[in-house]
């Protein structure tokens, strides 16, 4: 990569400075306390945010470099990657995420990861470098030409990832933090919701619970299934008690148009007995009439038969 411009507005005690870098070696020059050692912090701290955390120094970045009495701490830069991307950079120190602005000036600050702590990863997600490689490999400063042992660690890493892999970004760890982060975010996990695995874990539960328990039913199916066999007995034995209360009814209406049915039939019986023993006593004195008029026809045969024989006698 290479750094074309520098736009400082405040930092430390620089105030409104530009620097154009050309395309060869560029060497910055100055008497002690100039600000050239300002000047490397600067751009470091414009891909990386003033560190607010002492690193066991008397005094933190951040704290060193703000202004005593300016509003400004803020500056931008302008640089272009290995791929020939240009990328513009502005940073207000005191925030802690910047503006990033692609070569047509599209805002792509969103397109970054951001760490709750330090703010955009933009600047290592582009290079693969954290700040304290970048710092010792690209800048050397007085009295530091020797790595620590973290630095050293980082540099030997870089070169074993170059030697392996041919390239020095591409490294076990990070290739096992993408993918888990990847995984994250396009599988998702036991704890995240509403990702295609929770989905499908979800549908498989449906499915067991389906599959389930007695003939293939869940527990709750038949839950389901016995609490309706219930409602269903409630209802049949309602009905049946609504079915014998209307039985009921009937009969004490049937017994009651019985009892009016008795009562009528008992008038219509005294009427009828009457009309009998009527009929009875009427025939009784025509029968008497009729056997009075045959007796007297008797008699009157008898009478003539009796004057015939005397005539024949007397004859």
């Amino acid at each position: 990569m290479k750094i074309n411009s520098i736009k400082i507005n405040q930092f430390g005690k620089i105030k409104n400075k530009e620097i154009n870098f050309s395309e060869k070696i560029n060497i910055i020059t100055g008497k002690n306390e100039a600000g050239k050692s300002t000047i490397l912090k600067f751009i470091i701290s414009m891909f990386y945010g003033a560190n607010k955390n002492k690193n066991k120094k008397d005094i933190s970045d951040f704290d060193q470099y703000e202004p005593w009495n300016e509003n400004e701490f803020s500056g931008k830069i302008n640089y272009e990657l290995d791929n020939k991307k240009s990328y513009e950079i502005y940073r207000d120190f005191r925030k802690k995420n910047p503006k990033i602005y692609d070569e047509n000036m599209n805002d792509i600050s969103k397109d970054f990861n951001i760490d709750k702590n330090k703010g955009s990863e933009f600047f290592k997600e582009q290079t693969g470098m954290e700040e304290e490689l970048f710092y010792s490999t690209v800048f050397i400063e007085q009295e530091k030409t020797k790595l620590d042992e973290k630095e050293q660690s980082s540099l030997i890493q870089k070169i074993t990832n170059l030697v392996s892999t041919g390239s020095d970004n591409i490294s076990y760890k990070r290739a096992t933090d993408k993918l888990k982060s990847k995984l994250l975010e396009e599988v998702g996990t036991d704890r995240t919701t509403e990702k295609p695995i929770n989905k499908i874990d979800e549908k498989l539960k449906k499915l067991e619970d389906e599959y389930e328990g007695k003939d293939g039913l869940s527990e709750r199916q038949l839950n389901l299934e016995f609490q309706e066999k219930g409602l269903n007995d409630e209802i049949n034995h309602n009905y049946n008690y609504v079915n014998a209360i209307k039985e009921i009814k009937q009969y004490k209406e049937n017994e009651n148009l019985e009892k009016e049915l008795i009562k009528i039939n008992e008038k219509d019986i005294n009427n009828l007995e009457k009309k009998i023993k009527n009929t009875e006593n009427d025939f009784q004195e025509k029968n008497k009439k009729i056997k009075n008029k045959k007796n007297k026809k008797i008699v009157s045969l008898i009478i003539l038969i009796f004057l015939i024989l005397i005539n024949i006698l007397l004859f």
